[in-house]
C-alpha cells in the first residue's frame, strides 16, 4: 500500500478534469438560480443605497430601513442557498469521479435530506464561530470541516458521526510529515479554489472598475467636492451585470473545490484503510468483493 500522498500538484491538476466534466450540467440547476439571487441581492442593495444618496426625500427616508432590512434578509437567502448548493455540487463532483451517472435532482434532495441539513448547520456553526476568534482557528476548522460533505455523500453518515470521520481523516499522518497532513492539503486546495474564484471575479469587474476610475477622475477635474459620493450613486446599478456573471465565476470555483476536496477524501480514505491492498489480495486470491 502506497503511503505516500498525492503531490500538491497532482491533487491540483486532477481536479480540473472532474470540474470542467460537470461545469455545463450544473449551469442550468446552480449557475442560473445563484446568478439570480445575487442580482436580487444586488438590486435590493441597490435600492436602499439609492435612497441613501437620495436622503432629502422623505419616501426615501421612510422606505430606507425597511430596504436594509430586506436587504439583509435576502443576503441570509443568498449564503443558505451558497451552502446547499454546494452540497449539491459536492454529490455530482463524487459521482462524477466514480463514474456514476450525473443527476443534479438526486444531488438537491440529498442536499435537503434533514440528516445534512443538520450536519450543516453544525459545521457552518463551527466554521462562524472559529472565524471569529481571530481567524487563527479557522485555518484548522475550515480545511478539517470540509471533508465532512464527501464523507457524507460516500458513506451515507451524518451528524457527530460525520464530523468526527472528518477529524478521524483530516488528521491522518501516518509518517508524522506536517505538509502530509489531509487538513493542510485540504487548505492548500481551498486556497487556491479561492484565488481562482477571485481572479476570475477580477476579470469581471474590471471594466466597472474602469468606469469608475473615469467617472471619479472625470468628477475631480470638473471640480467636485464629494466625487467618490457621485460615482457610486452613478454605478451602483452597473455592478447587475457584473454580480450575474460573478456567479458563474463563483459555480466554477465550487465545482473545482468539490472535485478537488473529494479526490484528497478518497486519496486519504484509501491509504488509511487499505483499500488497494485489499483489491490486490482480490486480485491474487481471485475471492469475490
Amino acid at each position: 500500500m502506497r503511503l505516500d500522498p498525492l503531490p500538491y500538484r497532482v491533487l491540483i491538476d486532477r481536479a480540473v478534469a472532474p470540474a470542467r466534466a460537470i461545469f455545463r450540467p450544473a449551469l442550468l440547476p446552480v449557475a442560473l438560480p445563484f446568478a439570480a439571487l445575487t442580482v436580487a441581492l444586488v438590486v435590493s442593495q441597490a435600492r436602499w443605497m439609492g435612497a441613501l444618496f437620495d436622503f432629502e426625500a422623505d419616501a426615501a427616508a421612510d422606505t430606507m430601513f425597511a430596504d436594509i432590512a430586506f436587504t439583509m434578509l435576502m443576503a441570509f437567502g443568498v449564503i443558505a442557498f451558497q451552502v446547499i448548493a454546494y452540497t449539491a455540487v459536492t454529490v455530482v463532483a463524487m459521482d462524477q469521479i466514480a463514474g456514476r451517472p450525473l443527476s443534479f435532482a438526486r444531488a438537491w434532495r440529498f442536499a435537503f435530506r434533514p440528516g445534512v441539513l443538520g450536519t450543516l448547520i453544525v459545521v457552518t456553526v463551527i466554521m462562524v464561530l472559529s472565524v471569529l476568534f481571530c481567524l487563527v482557528p479557522a485555518i484548522y476548522f475550515i480545511p478539517l470541516l470540509s471533508l465532512a460533505l464527501p464523507i457524507m455523500v460516500e458513506e451515507d453518515i451524518f451528524g457527530a458521526t460525520a464530523i468526527s470521520r472528518s477529524f478521524e481523516l483530516g488528521n491522518f499522518n501516518p509518517r508524522g510529515r506536517l505538509m502530509e497532513l489531509p487538513w493542510i492539503q485540504s487548505g492548500v486546495v481551498l486556497t487556491v479554489g479561492f484565488l481562482v474564484a477571485q481572479g476570475l471575479t477580477l476579470i469581471i469587474q474590471l471594466p466597472l472598475m474602469v468606469y469608475q476610475q473615469v467617472l471619479i477622475f472625470r468628477a475631480g477635474s470638473q471640480g467636485e467636492t464629494d466625487a467618490t459620493l457621485a460615482v457610486m450613486n452613478a454605478t451602483v446599478w452597473a455592478q447587475v451585470p457584473s454580480a450575474f456573471l460573478g456567479a458563474f465565476a463563483q459555480t466554477a470555483s465550487w465545482l473545482y473545490s468539490a472535485a478537488a476536496i473529494g479526490l484528497l477524501y478518497l486519496e486519504v480514505r484509501r491509504r488509511r484503510e487499505g483499500a488497494d491492498l485489499e483489491q490486490a489480495v482480490r486480485a491474487v486470491t481471485q475471492e469475490p468483493a
